[in-house]
C-alpha cells in the first residue's frame, strides 16, 4: 500500500515568507515517516516547502498513494483544506483515504472530516497513525475505534472520538529520516541569505506551564525528554552529513531540566563535538550552573520569550515570571558570551499605552541580540481565546482563513500596533549601534514612532 505524508507549506506563496527566508525542513512528518519505516511500513515524504501547488496535485495523481497523510498548523490549514478538495474531486485518487494531523487537528476535527477526512489525529502521531494505517490496510474500518487517539465519522455521521492515548516514551523513537528531502536546498537558501546554514533538532514534547495564549493541541502539558546521548547523535549524524554550521532546538523550553543539561553537555565534551546551537527557554529556569553548561555545550545563543516589559502584562498572560529576573538573566548570558534574543507580544488584552513604554525601558535594559516583534492573536482551545471571544466582529469561521485575521475590539488600531512595534526595534537599533548616520536614523525612525504613540494618550 503506497502510503505519501505531506504539509502544505508553500514558501514562495507567502512574501513573509521568502523575506525572512529561514526555512526548516518538515520534523515532524520526517519523525513519523521513520517510526512508520522501523515497522517495515514503506512511505513517501513529499516536501512541498520549495514546490509549487501544481507539482504536488500531478505528483498524487501520478503515484496514486492509497493513504494520504497532511499535516495541518495554523498557517497552512488553508493549503490543506485546498489538497483535500482536489484530493477529493480527482478521479484518480476518489479511493484514497486522508490522515489528518498536527496543530491545527484537534480543535478543528469535525471541520476536516465534514471535508473529506477519513481520520484525524489530534494529538501525538506516531503510534496512532501506524495504528490507523494497519485498520485502513485491513479494510475493516470498523476496527478504528479501537484506536486510541483518533477521530472519524460514524455510520450516522457523527464525530466519534476514541479518546486520549497514553504518551509516547521518547527514547524508543528512532531518528528523522532525511532521505527523501531537499536538505541541500535548506542550507543554500540560508547561506546565501544570512551567511550561514542552520537544522532544526527537537529533544522534547510536550511544556508543564500555563500561558493562557499559548497552544498545546497536540503534545498538552506533559513533559518528556528524548535520551541525551541519542540527542547528540543526532547533532553528531546532522554534522558528518550535511554541514550545518548551527542546529536550532525546538524544544519550548530546553533548559528546564538541568540534570538532562547536564548529561548533555557532558557528552558533547566527551565526544568533542563542535556544533553551534541556539535554543529557547524562560528566565526562571536559568542559573549561573546552567549559563556555564549552556556555553561549554556548545550554545551561541538563547531565545528568552519575555512577551513584553510590563509585569502587569505577563500576569495577564499567567507566564508566572519575575521581568527583574528577565532582565538579569539577559544580562548575565551576553556577560558569559552567549547572545541573546527576545519575542514581544504586543496588543495582549489589558495592554495599555503606558506598557509598550514599559516594554521599551524593559528593552533598552536587556539589549537583546536579536528582537521578534508581534501582534497577540487568539488559537482556537486557549485560555486567550476565550478571552476575547466575546469581542469578535463577527463569529470564529474556520474555513474563512486562519486565526490570525481574526478581528476583535482592541484598546488600538492596527496603526498603533505598527508604529509600536517600529518604535522598539528601532529603540533598540539606536542603543546597540555605534555612533554614526545609521544610530541617528535609527533614533529619528523611534521618535517619529514615539510621537504617534503619544497621540493616543
Amino acid at each position: 500500500m503506497k502510503i505519501l505524508l505531506t504539509h502544505g507549506y508553500f514558501i514562495n506563496e507567502n512574501p513573509v515568507e521568502l523575506r525572512i527566508m529561514k526555512p526548516y525542513p518538515p520534523l515532524g512528518l520526517l519523525f513519523l515517516s521513520a517510526w512508520l519505516k522501523s515497522f517495515d511500513i514503506p512511505n513517501e515524504v513529499f516536501d512541498t516547502t520549495f514546490a509549487d501547488r501544481n507539482k504536488l496535485y500531478s505528483h498524487l495523481e501520478n503515484s496514486k498513494p492509497e493513504i494520504i497523510g497532511l499535516y495541518s498548523t495554523l498557517m497552512t490549514k488553508r493549503n490543506i483544506r485546498k489538497i483535500m478538495t482536489f484530493i477529493k474531486d480527482s478521479h484518480v485518487l476518489r479511493n484514497t483515504k486522508i490522515i489528518i494531523g498536527g496543530p491545527d487537528a484537534r480543535h478543528n476535527a469535525e471541520h476536516y472530516l465534514n471535508l473529506g477526512a477519513d481520520v484525524v489525529v489530534p494529538g501525538e502521531g506516531e503510534e496512532t497513525l501506524k495504528e490507523s494505517i494497519d485498520v485502513i490496510t485491513s479494510g475493516d474500518l470498523r476496527s478504528l475505534r479501537v484506536v486510541k487517539g483518533i477521530s472519524f465519522l460514524d455510520n450516522n455521521r457523527q464525530v466519534f472520538d476514541t479518546g486520549e492515548r497514553k504518551p509516547l516514551d521518547l527514547k524508543h523513537i528512532p531518528l528523522p529520516l532525511y532521505d527523501s528531502i531537499d536538505v541541500p536546498g535548506y542550507l543554500q537558501r540560508w547561506k546565501s541569505i544570512h551567511g550561514y546554514s542552520s537544522m532544526t533538532i527537537n529533544s522534547m514534547r510536550g511544556c508543564p506551564f500555563f500561558c493562557y495564549w499559548c497552544s498545546k493541541s497536540v503534545f498538552g502539558n506533559s513533559y518528556r525528554r528524548r535520551d541525551p546521548m541519542s540527542v547528540v547523535d543526532e547533532m553528531i549524524n546532522l554534522k558528518n552529513t550535511y554541514q550545518p554550521d548551527q542546529v536550532w532546538f525546538t524544544d519550548d523550553v530546553f533548559t528546564i531540566s538541568k540534570e538532562w543539561l547536564r548529561q548533555f553537555s557532558n557528552e558533547i565534551q566527551k565526544r568533542k563535538l563542535l556544533l553551534p546551537y541556539e535554543c529557547i527557554t524562560r528566565s526562571d529556569c536559568l542559573d549561573d550552573e546552567i549559563l556555564e553548561m549552556l556555553k561549554k555545550s556548545g550554545c551561541r545563543k538563547v531565545w528568552i520569550g519575555a512577551e513584553s516589559g510590563s509585569q502587569k502584562v505577563i500576569d495577564l498572560m499567567n507566564r508566572r515570571i519575575d521581568l527583574g529576573r528577565t532582565t538579569e538573566m539577559m544580562q548575565r548570558l551576553k556577560s558569559s558570551g552567549i547572545s541573546t534574543g527576545t519575542f514581544i507580544m504586543l496588543g495582549y488584552q489589558g495592554e495599555g499605552w503606558k506598557d509598550i513604554f514599559k516594554t521599551a525601558a524593559f528593552l533598552k535594559k536587556s539589549l537583546p541580540d536579536d528582537l521578534t516583534v508581534g501582534v497577540a492573536y487568539p488559537i482556537k482551545g486557549t485560555k486567550y481565546f476565550e478571552f476575547v471571544e466575546p469581542f469578535f466582529d463577527k463569529p470564529y469561521d474556520w474555513k474563512s482563513g486562519n486565526e490570525k485575521q481574526i478581528r476583535f475590539k482592541r484598546p488600538f488600531n492596527e496603526r498603533f500596533y505598527r508604529f509600536s512595534s517600529r518604535y522598539l526595534f528601532n529603540l533598540v537599533a539606536f542603543k546597540k549601534a555605534n555612533q554614526g548616520i545609521e544610530k541617528w536614523i535609527s533614533f529619528f525612525k523611534a521618535m517619529i514612532s514615539k510621537i504617534y504613540i503619544f497621540s493616543f494618550h
